[in-house]
């Protein structure tokens, strides 16, 4: 039996409350859609039926019953995610608000929690001791973790794990090689999608306020994106970095199985010579003459892996096009809320999404997403995705694959890397088991040898 206090344990209400509030149209859970497996889910999170009705009941105190919409082979990890997590309704309505949110208003059934009432220092420290409630077939090891909150880009991550400072951390690309060498364990997933976006709604400081945005025009965002020599760009592809033919990386899976399999491959813009006619339609469409162009400036990351691809990609404008554009290198929290502002007219920037699945991935360019990065407000596109909603794996692989070829046609995205993402471990500690699409890390088995 696993309790969440020593006189209070987990019921399968528990269960049926969290899952009908993930799925409550109130909560705006992120992570909804991945639920939709589960029978009425959708109509529940669209608002047409009650939360009474999602197919989850609680038969007796420790019996959960869930009814699915249609068969999904790899359910019981579905019910692995944050948001499938049982809560308790007393405990989630005496927080007012603040559930999850302060180390009072934490409530869990897991193998740790909270040190002690100081164990959380926002944005600093965390520290969890072992769980003296928690019953399990496996009992945790650690008597307690520590975590290290936002200190990345102060120190090299190898040198704070081979002196003992941390046991494992994430581990930027540029320093594979060297942790290699130290003999730490690498640990690694392909979930992030690096690429060219453009911005339909951002206009140009030339463009007269009559004119539609620059790359509202589909024969510009082409011409722009059937320029480029693939084989030439990637000669500037990072180390750790693999060339993208496609918008979903290869581990995304669906129903349990490979997406890119059921869902084919190669749906992005094949190069062509006839580029400088394309730009040339763009323009007269919008009303507009070459000199608008000259002001683009290209937002990226201020690394050095990035600065060198998007200049071989202005290389290959100049060459192309005819144009000198300019390069904007900003650090990474610049670059994440300039691309949710929409403070940008194109831009060099990662797909990743927060859950496993191609719809994750899609669906941050739904016209309801608040944080969509290209601002498209497409119907068809939305009515794409909705399509792929409850049915089978098999039928939402093509939809999906439709909604994925709709964004290529349209050059709304233009792959060009799948960004390995590493983690490393001293050489002395194992069992750490690192999860994909930002799941987590399980803790509970890690040993760290002393001797």
């Amino acid at each position: 039996e696993t309790v969440t206090h020593p006189s209070e344990a987990v019921t399968a209400e528990d269960f049926v409350y969290g899952l009908r509030r993930a799925l409550e149209p109130a909560t705006n859970s992120p992570a909804a859609e991945t639920l939709f497996a589960i029978k009425n889910a959708e109509a529940v999170h669209s608002g047409s039926l009650p939360v009474e009705d999602l197919g989850v009941r609680a038969d007796s105190g420790q019996t959960l019953v869930i009814e699915l919409a249609y068969p999904y082979k790899d359910f019981p990890a579905l019910m692995s995610i944050p948001a499938a997590m049982p809560c308790n309704k007393d405990f989630f309505e005496y927080t007012r608000g603040q559930y999850g949110l302060e180390t009072e208003s934490i409530l869990g059934n897991g193998p740790y929690e909270m040190a002690n009432r100081y164990a959380w220092d926002h944005n600093n420290t965390l520290s969890l001791a072992r769980s003296e409630s928690y019953r399990s077939e496996r009992e945790a090891v650690p008597l307690a973790l520590s975590f290290s909150i936002g200190e990345e880009e102060d120190r090299n991550p190898v040198e704070a794990v081979t002196s003992g400072t941390l046991d494992a951390c994430a581990l930027p690309g540029g320093y594979l090689s060297e942790a290699q060498q130290a003999g730490l364990a690498i640990t690694s997933f392909e979930d992030t999608t690096w690429g060219i976006i453009f911005n339909l709604q951002a206009r140009l400081p030339r463009q007269g306020s009559s004119q539609a945005p620059v790359f509202s025009n589909l024969s510009l965002r082409k011409g722009f994106l059937q320029s480029i020599d693939r084989e030439y760009l990637m000669q500037s592809l990072p180390a750790g970095y693999q060339e993208a033919s496609d918008i979903i990386p290869p581990e995304t899976t669906l129903g349990g199985q490979a997406y890119r399999p059921q869902a084919g491959s190669g749906f992005s813009p094949a190069y062509s010579e006839n580029t400088s006619s394309m730009i040339q339609d763009g323009l007269s469409q919008l009303g507009a003459n070459r000199s608008i162009l000259s002001d683009l400036t290209i937002l990226c990351p201020d690394d050095p892996e990035s600065r060198q691809m998007v200049s071989t990609l202005l290389e290959i404008w100049n060459k192309q096009l005819g144009y000198y554009f300019n390069m904007e290198p900003v650090d990474t929290d610049t670059l994440s809320d300039r691309l949710e502002r929409g403070d940008y007219v194109i831009a060099f920037a990662p797909l990743r999404a927060q859950e496993d699945g191609p719809g994750e991935f899609l669906k941050l360019f739904a016209s309801t997403t608040p944080e969509n990065p290209a601002g498209l407000q497409s119907s068809e596109f939305d009515a794409l995705l909705n399509a792929a909603e409850n049915r089978t794996p098999e039928e939402a692989a093509q939809a999906y694959a439709t909604a994925e070829r709709y964004l290529c046609d349209n050059a709304i995205f233009y792959p060009i890397a799948y960004e390995k993402r590493y983690f490393a471990s001293a050489a002395n500690v194992t069992g750490i088991h690192f999860l994909s699409y930002n799941a987590g890390i399980d803790f509970s088995q890690a040993v760290k040898n002393m001797e």
